[in-house]
Order: structure tokens, then C-alpha cells, then sequence
């Protein structure tokens, strides 16, 4: 018969009234950190044990897990598993909109108002379509967002694991009489069931690394292996959209505030109100018949910001179909359409350009 471990024996003499005061515990055994001796009941003194790292904890588990789940499984817990996003899978979600979706409505609108200033064809564009716009135009900025979605997606992602690893891993012993203090770390029980356990495996000579392992072969213990997969197999159920959006407006707004010094612009606000107002009326590069005039039609091709004057074009159906243009305020764009003559005293060079008898 296998001799006693020298762990089994200080037990047995600490449950016979023995008090080992401060003495060496690792000596005894690695996992065990202190016994707290109970004068009057020696049988309930408390027995401490912790795992030194993840590496001995998880090692319980080497035979239900695969060969590299403990690396993933620490990166995890140890807060050190790094983003996985990159920059091009970044810009394809940005340009299909999906970070989109976690912008509130003034964000969004801010986004509609920027792609408005850069193209007169944002009007035609989808919320894709201008979220490319602005990443072609302002990439650094959305840049920013971009990785700050990423981030916030990241850690979101990486706590839900890192919860749903401790709930699958913690409170295995407890049906023994071992209590969990912290888990994966620390365990406490008496010494009279930790004996106990000792007796009932026929490990007396073994130690608190077998009892817990042959624990959870008892028990018939079973966890979820393959963790290098969760972080692309879990889905973010607690996004912070309030930190990801007052991030967003920080970098969107300024891009506005950066279109809003542009000397190109004589009166930015004017520029937006003439734009839309054009746009709602007449659209842009849409033929529209002057009333007054049969077969001349003029188009509105765009705003000038630098004079914030309305760029169009003038077509005559009847003849060869070439265009003039010219530049007109919105309140000359309106009378061009009610007051076509008075409109046109240049007249001798739309006849010329034009062919108008």
C-alpha cells in the first residue's frame, strides 16, 4: 500500500487537534495556501487553496478541451485578446452602412448634411452611397469612427466571453462540499471534507490537484471547447452607443466645421438653403421646360459656393440642341421662368449660341 502524502497526514493531525500555525503550506502542497485551525472543532478548521495561474487552473480540464483552447482561454480572461478587425474589412462595413446603424438620427442627419456640401449627387445616393463620399473625401475621420466602433464592438465581444467562460468553468465543486471563493483562483473547505475526499477517491497519497480532478470525472463534467472561434461567433448584445456616438459627433463634426471655414464658400448656410431649395424645385441635372418659351428647357447643373449663384444650362429642342450656360441668382432663376424676356436682355448672345430666331 502507497504510503500517505505528507498533505493527508498534516490533515489527520490538524482534525486530531494539531494547530500548524504559520507554517510552509505549499511544502505540503502547491495548491494548498493556509489552514485557519478551529480550536474547539479541529474538524472544521478551513482549508484554503488557490491555483497559482490560469495555466494550473485549466489544467484540470486538459482532457475535455482542445489543444490550444487554455492559450485562447487565457488571452480571454486576461483582458489580452487583441482586435481582430482590420482596416479594409472596417471600410467595407462602413461603405455598406452597417457601422451606420449604430449612429443615432443626428448623426445621421450631420452625415446627409456633409454628403450635401460635397456633391449635388448625394441627392440620388442611398446612406451607402454617401457614406462612401465621405470616406473618400474625409478618410481620417472616418477612419476614427471606424475604429472606435471596432474598439467598443471588441470589448463588448471579449466581456461576453469573458462571462460566459467564467460561468462555464466556475462552481464545479461545490456539490463535494469545496466552496468557491474566486473563481478559478480560489477554493475553501473544511478539513474534515477534504479528508474526506482523500478517503472516498483512495488518493492518500495523492494531491488537491487529483481530488479536483477526479471531481469532475465523477461529476462527468463537460464544457464548450474550440475558443479561438467565439470572438467572430459572438454577437454584441450590450453595444455602448452612447460612448460610439459621442465619439461620431466629435469626428463628424469636425468635417463640418471644416466645411464651414472653407474659403471656398462665400456664405456656407446660404449655399445649403439655395441648394436644397433648387434641388426640391427643379432637381439637379433634370431638363425642365421654361413656361413662357416652347422648346427651350434648362437644366440646373449646380451651386457656385464661391457666389452661391445657380449654374445652368439652357437647351433648344427645336434646333441642334446645344447648351449655353450661365449663372444666375435664384431669384433671376424664377423670373427666367415667368418673365422669359425680361429675363433674356442678353439676347443676342443666346441667338448666337443658341440659334433662336
Amino acid at each position: 500500500m502507497a504510503e500517505n502524502s505528507e498533505l493527508y497526514d498534516l490533515l489527520v493531525r490538524v482534525k486530531n487537534g494539531y494547530d500548524p500555525g504559520w507554517a510552509y503550506y505549499s511544502r505540503y502542497d502547491e495548491n494548498l495556501d493556509d489552514i485557519r485551525f478551529n480550536e474547539k472543532k479541529p474538524g472544521l478548521s478551513s482549508v484554503n487553496i488557490v491555483f497559482s495561474d490560469y495555466d494550473d487552473y485549466f489544467k484540470l480540464f486538459s482532457d475535455l478541451l482542445e489543444d490550444d483552447d487554455i492559450y485562447y482561454l487565457k488571452l480571454y480572461l486576461s483582458n489580452q485578446y487583441q482586435n481582430d478587425f482590420d482596416k479594409y474589412q472596417l471600410q467595407e462595413e462602413w461603405e455598406q452602412g452597417y457601422i451606420q446603424n449604430y449612429l443615432n438620427d443626428d448623426n445621421k442627419e450631420l452625415i446627409d448634411r456633409i454628403a450635401y456640401f460635397i456633391s449635388k449627387d448625394s441627392v440620388k445616393m442611398d446612406f451607402a452611397g454617401k457614406s462612401k463620399l465621405l470616406y473618400k473625401e474625409y478618410e481620417g475621420e472616418i477612419d476614427n469612427i471606424m475604429w472606435e466602433w471596432s474598439d467598443i464592438e471588441h470589448n463588448c465581444r471579449t466581456d461576453i466571453i469573458r462571462d460566459e467562460i467564467i460561468d462555464e468553468f466556475s462552481n464545479k465543486f461545490y456539490n463535494l462540499g469545496i466552496r468557491e471563493v474566486v473563481p478559478l483562483y480560489k477554493y475553501k473547505c473544511s478539513v474534515n471534507v477534504l479528508i474526506k475526499l482523500f478517503d472516498m477517491f483512495d488518493l492518500k497519497s495523492g494531491t488537491i490537484f487529483d481530488v479536483f480532478k477526479k471531481i469532475l470525472e465523477v461529476s462527468k463534467v463537460s464544457v464548450n471547447s474550440y475558443y479561438g472561434e467565439s470572438y467572430w461567433d459572438t454577437n454584441c448584445d450590450n453595444f455602448d452607443m452612447e460612448s460610439f456616438n459621442r465619439s461620431a459627433n466629435w469626428n463628424l463634426t469636425r468635417i463640418y466645421d471644416h466645411i464651414l471655414d472653407d474659403e471656398k464658400f462665400v456664405d456656407v448656410e446660404e449655399f445649403y438653403d439655395i441648394k436644397n431649395t433648387v434641388e426640391k424645385e427643379f432637381g439637379f441635372d433634370k431638363w425642365n421646360k421654361i413656361k413662357t418659351k416652347e422648346n427651350l428647357y434648362f437644366k440646373v447643373d449646380d451651386v457656385d459656393p464661391t457666389t452661391n449663384k445657380i449654374i445652368i444650362s439652357f437647351r433648344n429642342n427645336k434646333n441642334d440642341n446645344r447648351e449655353e450656360k450661365r449663372s444666375v441668382t435664384y431669384d433671376e432663376l424664377h423670373r427666367m421662368q415667368t418673365q422669359y424676356e425680361l429675363f433674356n436682355e442678353r439676347r443676342k448672345i443666346i441667338k448666337k449660341l443658341l440659334r433662336l430666331v
